[in-house]
């Protein structure tokens, strides 16, 4: 089971990163600020992907004599840094408050 999780986010990982550079790349060739945040976005949810296949890996280790319960925990402390990466990327773009203007 790890593995086909892991896998998943494997391909979300690739699938994003595709879109990410699309996005970006029609949003400097147009100069529109709605791709520009689209844009912003799909890099946002690249990085989501990349925070959880770290968590999934660091998570998944074995136990040893310095964490005897093994790595689990770890998986958390991932998915709260991969979560506040998203909610701070969208709260600081810069296109946010340019189209309620």
């Amino acid at each position: 089971m790890p593995n086909e999780s892991a896998r998943t986010v494997a391909v979300a990982l690739i699938a994003g990163l595709g879109v990410a550079l699309a996005t970006v790349a029609a949003a400097v060739v147009t100069g529109s600020p709605a791709l520009a945040a689209e844009a912003s976005h799909s890099v946002a949810d690249t990085a989501n992907d990349l925070f959880l296949l770290v968590a999934q890996r660091r998570g998944s280790r074995p136990r040893d004599e310095r964490h005897p319960f093994g790595y689990g925990r770890e998986s958390y402390f991932w998915a709260l840094i991969a979560a506040l990466g998203v909610f701070i990327a969208g709260a600081r773009s810069p296109y946010a408050r340019a189209s309620s203007s």
